[in-house]
This record gives C-alpha cells, sequence and structure tokens, in this order.
C-alpha cells in the first residue's frame, strides 16, 4: 500500500511539473505572439524606406528625373569603401518596451565610428541624429507652419525682411525700433499690433 502511494505521489510531482512547463511554454509564445513589431522588423523597416533620389546624383545624364531607392543602398552608397573602413552592421533597441526601436547603422572608417539613428515604429519612422538627417532630411523635425491670417503674414514677412535689412547697418534695438515704426505705417496699424502679430508668428514657427 505505501509503496502504490509512494508511485502515485511520484507521478503527481512529475504531472504538476509538466503543466508547469507546459503553461511557460505557453506564456512564452502569448508574449512573442503579443509582441508583433520585433527588432528584426524595425530594421527592415528601416532599410527599405523609399527615398526619391535625383538621378544625377547618382551618377546618371539624365536631370530633373528621381529613382527610388532604398534607405539600406543609399546608406551604404554613402560608405567610403577603403582598406580602414569595416562592414556596417544594424541594430536596434526598445528602450521602454513599446514597439518603438533606436534602430542605429554603424560602419568604423579612417579609426571612428559612423553612425546612422532613426526611430522607427510600426508605422512611424523619424530620423534622430546630424547623420540620418543629412540623407532623410523628411524624417527630420519639420518647420512649422505659420498661422495667422494672410494680412498678418505679409507683416509678419514685412518686418522680418526690413528688419534683417536693418540689423546689418544699425544695432538690434534700433533696427527693432525702425522696423516695427515703418511696419505699422505701411500697414496702417499701430505698433503694438504689430509687435504682438511678430511675437504670434515667430512663436508658431519655433
Amino acid at each position: 500500500m505505501k509503496k502504490l502511494l509512494k508511485i502515485g505521489l511520484v507521478i503527481l510531482v512529475i504531472m504538476i511539473i509538466f503543466s508547469s512547463i507546459k503553461d511557460n511554454g505557453k506564456q512564452n509564445t502569448s508574449n512573442q505572439e503579443n509582441k508583433s513589431f520585433s527588432k528584426k522588423d524595425a530594421i527592415t523597416s528601416a532599410q527599405g524606406y523609399e527615398i526619391k533620389e535625383n538621378i544625377e546624383s547618382l551618377g546618371e545624364p539624365t536631370v530633373g528625373m528621381y529613382l527610388s531607392v532604398y534607405l539600406e543602398k543609399l546608406v551604404l552608397k554613402g560608405m567610403k569603401i577603403d582598406s580602414t573602413t569595416t562592414t556596417g552592421q544594424w541594430s536596434a533597441e526598445d528602450e521602454n518596451n513599446d514597439e518603438i526601436y533606436t534602430v542605429d547603422y554603424k560602419f568604423r572608417t579612417s579609426g571612428s565610428d559612423q553612425i546612422f539613428t532613426w526611430e522607427v515604429g510600426k508605422d512611424s519612422i523619424k530620423a534622430i541624429n546630424g547623420k540620418a538627417i543629412a540623407i532623410t532630411p523628411e524624417l527630420g523635425p519639420q518647420e512649422k507652419q505659420i498661422s495667422g491670417t494672410e494680412n498678418e503674414k505679409e507683416i509678419y514677412e514685412y518686418s522680418t525682411n526690413l528688419y534683417k535689412k536693418y540689423e546689418s547697418t544699425f544695432g538690434s534695438y534700433e533696427a527693432e525700433t525702425k522696423t516695427t515704426s515703418e511696419t505699422a505705417k505701411k500697414f496702417g496699424i499701430t505698433e503694438e499690433e504689430v509687435e504682438e502679430i511678430v511675437s504670434r508668428l515667430m512663436d508658431t514657427k519655433l
């Protein structure tokens, strides 16, 4: 009887262990399925980003025509391959575990690392550092559009251009004073209104 109990106990322990291993396996599989956008996907997305490049810059005689070039090819084209250059490597890290990856392309030339960095999500890609922005400027920070009426935009542009003109001749304070006064006279408004419009529209460009 004791022998049967021992055998039954051993079988029970084995079943518990097997069940635990099976549950862990399911959990790991579930975690992998939930992470639908992986490091590999992020790198592939960056490499496959399409860039419209002027054919002339590729050494072709045709001017004014553009060719779709994948980012990976463009980065490789920019490498100066010589005896001091090592093969480049792509890498990706998801620091916040939110499926937004920092994707780097790095190669070493003349003793220094050249690194291009993008931030890549499932439906987004941004150029992060200067090298990445240089070859994909459309993915870098974009200048905000001036928001205001057409008349306000005209006042802003006139005032800004006038200030640049006077700044090279007068000090900044005198240039600003003359600019505000002349702009107010030209558009038939007060100097305070000029200052308010210029200040507000300038903020939208920051």
